[in-house]
């Protein structure tokens, strides 16, 4: 039988030292992992939040939930990425969507599958047309000695374009 895994999905929101005590209870609780809001005028900077749920954790796996390449550089979020996989290795993995809130809260649209497809320099046909027959594309995250990767996706009524 294959066990199920449970993620939790926090939002930022608290003061910091609250934040990582409700991380390091949600671990003793038996949760497999934690997924940090990211959305800048929301909550606290997800991954300083990731970085010090690295270090005073032991299994869970850290994330950010959901991140974007529209508010934050593809490059930018491959060196913040590779640093919290550095401090908890093995246990990262990176979601990126739309970026709805981070975008909505600074008076923009969100990113369209477009931006993914280009932030993950996913192949490319004839004309310059992204290929939608190669499976979904994977997102570098620094240096090859990082452990980390992750997989872009979409879904809803906010993910065409």
């Amino acid at each position: 039988m294959t066990r199920v895994q449970a993620t939790l999905r926090v939002p930022g929101t608290m003061p910091l030292p609250a934040l990582l005590t409700l991380i390091q209870d949600v671990e003793a609780a038996g949760f497999d992992g934690v997924g940090i809001l990211d959305s800048q005028l929301l909550c606290r900077d997800t991954f300083v939040t990731l970085g010090l749920a690295a270090v005073n954790t032991s299994r869970l796996l850290l994330f950010p939930a959901v991140t974007n390449p529209f508010t934050r550089h593809v490059s930018v979020l491959a060196s913040a990425v590779q640093t919290v996989d550095e401090l908890a290795p093995g246990r990262t993995k990176v979601v990126i969507g739309t970026g709805y809130t981070s975008a909505h809260t600074i008076g923009r649209k969100p990113a369209t599958p477009g931006v993914h497809h280009r932030a993950a320099g996913a192949p490319r046909g004839e004309g310059g047309r992204l290929r939608d027959d190669v499976g979904a594309p994977r997102v570098c995250v620094g240096a090859a000695h990082s452990g980390a990767d992750g997989r872009l996706g979409a879904e809803g009524d906010r993910a065409g374009g």
